[in-house]
This record gives C-alpha cells, structure tokens and sequence, in this order.
C-alpha cells in the first residue's frame, strides 16, 4: 500500500476543474438548455407570425451561448477551489482517524499541497 504524501496543486486544478465542467455539462442540460429550448418554441407559437421564428431562434442561441459560458464557468472556478487548500480538509482528516475510518485511514493526516 502506498501512502499518499502530496497533491499537486495542478493536479488538484485539473481534477477538480475537469469535475466541475463535468457536472455543469450534465445537469446544465437540463437546467439551462433545454428550458431555453422549450420556452423559446412555446413563446414563438404563442407570438405566431408576428416574428415567432426569430424568437425562437433567439431563444435557442441564448440559451446555447449561457450552456457554453456556463461550462466553461464552471471549469474555471471548480479548478481554482480545488487548488486552494481548503481548512475543512483537515477537520475531515481527524474525524477518520478518531472513528476509525476505512476510507482514509492510509493518509495518515501528511496531506499536503506542494507548491
């Protein structure tokens, strides 16, 4: 068994980055894009002839644009909290050593983040 002694904090940034985006990506389908999809069609019916197409395909774009903007968002924060070295990691590290944890018993506490 190998004791882990360090993370990177690039390796940290790139996880937690990759994650995040991961996550937006998944859940911000649902979220942003696919009611920008839906409510543009329904608020281009309820306009008929009177510019409907050009409302949903406004709605379309904008919703497409806060779906990419988001993700890239998400990229970008998710990876600078993950490299900054939080104060509840070691909080957490103490609770699995006095319960007695079998998922992070092998840490130890020596986490620490190289410069």
């Amino acid at each position: 068994m190998h004791t882990l002694r360090r993370i990177a904090v690039g390796s940290a940034f790139k996880v937690g980055a990759a994650l995040s985006a991961l996550l937006f990506a998944v859940l911000g389908f649902f979220v942003v894009l696919l009611p920008g999809i839906f409510g543009a069609s329904i608020l281009g019916a309820l306009l008929g002839e009177r510019g409907g197409g050009g409302t949903f395909g406004l709605g379309f774009i904008g919703s497409l644009i806060a779906y990419v903007l988001g993700i890239v968002l998400y990229w970008i924060l998710g990876g600078i909290i993950s490299a900054v070295p939080s104060p509840s990691r070691r909080v957490m590290e103490r609770a699995s050593r006095s319960f007695g944890c079998s998922s992070a018993p092998h840490i130890k506490g020596k986490l620490s983040r190289s410069l």
